[in-house]
C-alpha cells in the first residue's frame, strides 16, 4: 500500500524528501492540484473545495495514510477529511511550537514565513495565541516565493533580492528563529542563511509531521518493514494530467534533494583528494605558483586562452573566482601529491542545477605529468563529484578537433561522441576551432567509473 502525500504545487515535495530519508522502504505517491496551484491566494471554500475534488481521486490509488503537505490545505480541509476518510491523515502546521520553546529563556524572538491565507486562518491565531504567552511570534506573509518556486526559479541572485526586501527594516538581531511556514519555502532555506544572521535558526515542519507519520504508521502496525522492499518508489500525479508538470515534479524533488550540495559549490571551499593529486579552489594566492606551471608554450597550443604572465595569471583567477561567485562554475588548481607542487588547473563549468548539467573542462597540466595518472585521476574526481554529490544526469567534455592526445584522453574515459561543433571558439592568435562535444551520462556511470577505477588500479600497483 501507499503514502500519498497533497500539496497544490511542487511544495509538498520538500515533506516528501524528508520521508523518504526516515521511511527509506515506503511507496509513496505525491499528488498536485495543478489545476489550482497556489492555494495561498484562493478563497477558505475555493481551497475546501479543491483539496476535497483531488483527495477523492487520490483515494483511488490503494492509499493507506495521507499526508496534506501544505500548512494552508491543513488549517482549512485536515477536519474535515479526517471525519470523512478511515486512513491516518496527517497534516502540518508552521512549526512555532517548537521555536517559542526554543526562543523562551533567550530574549530573542519568533519570526514566521508563511503564506497570508495560512496567516488569517483561525487555527493559526489559535495555534500562535495558545503556545506564545511571551508575544514573542512576528509574522510575514512571502507568496511571491511559492510563485518562485513554481516556476523552478533558484536564482540565488533573485531570491536573495526578494528576501532582502522583504526583511528590510526589520531588526533581525532581535530574532532567534525563523519559521518556514509554508512547504514551498525550505527551497530557499540555504539562500536564506546566507543572508540573515548566524545565530538565527531556520526551521519547519517536515521532521516533525513525518517523525508523527512514522508514530502513526507503527502504532497500526502499517509501517513498511526494511526487508520486504529495497527502497523507496515514488509515482506521481496532477489534476491537470500534465506530463511536463509530472516532470517538473521530478526535477523539484531532485533539486531539493541536492540543492544544499549546488550552494555549498558556490559559498564553501573544499577539496577532491587522491592517491597521486589533490583538487583545490583556486585562489589569488595561487597566482605564483600558477604562472610558474604554466610557463611552457607547448601547454596553450589548443586553448582558448594562455597563462604567458604573472598579469594572465592573476586575470585567469579573478575570472575563475567571480565566476564560482556566479555559481555557474568551481575552479581547482591540480597539486602533486609527491611534490605538493601546483602542476595544473581544472573546473567543473556551465553548471546547470535546474538541467542536471555540467561541463569538466578548462584543464592543463604541467608537461612533466603529461601520459601519467594524474589527467585521468583528476577526471575521475570530478565525475566521481558530479555524479554521486550533485547527480547530475550529464557531464560534457570538449577538445579542440586538432587536439589528438585531448581526444584521445577523453575518448579513453568511456565518454561518448556527440558530434562536432564548428567555428566554437575564436583562440588568441584569431583562429578559429571547431570542438569534438563528448558527455558521460548518469546511466553510463557506473561502467565508465567500473573502467576508470580498473585503470587507476592498474597504473598505481
Amino acid at each position: 500500500m501507499t503514502i500519498a502525500f497533497f500539496d497544490s504545487g511542487v511544495g509538498g515535495i520538500t515533506v516528501l524528501a524528508e520521508a523518504m530519508k526516515q521511511l527509506p522502504h515506503e511507496q509513496y505517491l505525491f499528488y498536485a492540484d495543478t489545476l489550482h496551484v497556489p492555494y495561498g491566494t484562493k478563497t477558505k471554500s475555493e481551497v475546501m473545495c479543491h483539496v476535497q475534488s483531488a483527495v477523492e481521486e487520490i483515494m483511488q490509488n490503494n492509499v493507506k495514510a495521507l499526508v496534506i503537505a501544505c500548512n494552508t490545505a491543513t488549517s482549512i480541509a485536515a477536519n474535515e477529511l479526517r471525519s470523512k476518510y478511515d486512513i491516518p491523515i496527517i497534516g502540518m502546521e508552521p512549526a512555532v511550537k517548537p521555536a517559542v520553546e526554543m526562543n523562551r529563556s533567550n530574549g530573542k524572538r519568533v519570526l514566521v514565513f508563511a503564506t497570508a491565507l495560512t496567516l488569517s486562518q483561525d487555527k493559526y491565531h489559535t495555534l500562535v495565541t495558545r503556545i506564545d504567552e511571551e508575544h514573542i511570534v512576528d509574522s510575514i506573509p512571502l507568496p511571491e516565493l511559492v510563485e518562485y518556486c513554481e516556476s523552478l526559479n533558484f536564482d540565488k541572485r533573485v531570491i536573495g533580492d526578494y528576501f532582502a526586501h522583504k526583511l528590510a527594516g526589520l531588526d533581525l538581531d532581535q530574532y532567534g528563529t525563523i519559521v518556514l511556514g509554508c512547504t514551498h519555502y525550505p527551497y530557499y532555506k540555504h539562500i536564506l542563511r546566507n543572508i540573515v544572521p548566524a545565530h538565527i535558526q531556520l526551521i519547519d515542519g517536515s521532521r516533525g509531521t513525518v517523525q508523527r507519520l512514522m508514530r502513526v504508521l507503527h502504532e497500526k502496525h502499517i509501517d513498511q518493514r526494511s526487508h520486504l522492499t529495497a527502497g523507496p518508489s515514488i509515482r506521481f500525479l496532477c489534476s491537470s494530467h500534465e506530463q511536463h508538470y509530472l516532470d517538473k515534479l521530478k526535477t523539484a524533488l531532485y533539486t531539493y534533494q541536492t540543492f544544499g550540495e549546488w550552494i555549498r559549490m558556490n559559498n564553501q571551499l573544499f577539496e577532491l583528494t587522491g592517491s597521486s593529486a589533490k583538487l583545490i579552489p583556486m585562489l589569488p594566492e595561487h597566482k605564483e605558483a600558477l604562472y610558474e606551471a604554466a610557463c611552457h608554450p607547448e601547454i596553450w597550443h589548443y586553448l582558448p586562452r594562455t597563462i604567458r604572465s604573472l598579469t594572465d595569471a592573476e586575470r585567469t583567477i579573478d575570472e575563475a573566482v567571480l565566476n564560482r561567485e556566479k555559481g555557474t562554475e568551481y575552479p581547482f588548481v591540480v597539486i602533486d601529491q609527491l611534490t605538493g607542487q601546483i602542476i595544473g588547473a581544472t573546473r567543473i563549468m556551465n553548471m546547470s542545477a535546474l538541467h542536471r548539467n555540467v561541463e569538466i573542462g578548462g584543464s592543463w597540466y604541467h608537461p612533466s605529468v603529461w601520459r601519467t595518472r594524474i589527467n585521468t585521476e583528476c577526471k575521475y574526481m570530478l565525475l566521481q563529484y558530479c555524479f554521486e554529490q550533485l547527480y547530475t544526469i550529464r557531464v560534457q567534455l570538449t577538445a579542440d578537433v586538432r587536439n589528438e592526445r585531448s581526444n584521445r584522453a577523453i575518448q579513453r574515459l568511456g565518454a561518448v561522441y556527440e558530434g562536432r561543433l564548428r567555428r566554437h571558439r575564436v583562440m588568441e592568435d584569431g583562429y578559429i576551432r571547431d570542438s569534438n562535444v563528448y558527455s558521460i551520462t548518469d546511466e553510463e556511470w557506473p561502467l565508465v567509473k567500473e573502467k576508470l577505477e580498473q585503470y587507476l588500479h592498474q597504473v598505481y600497483v
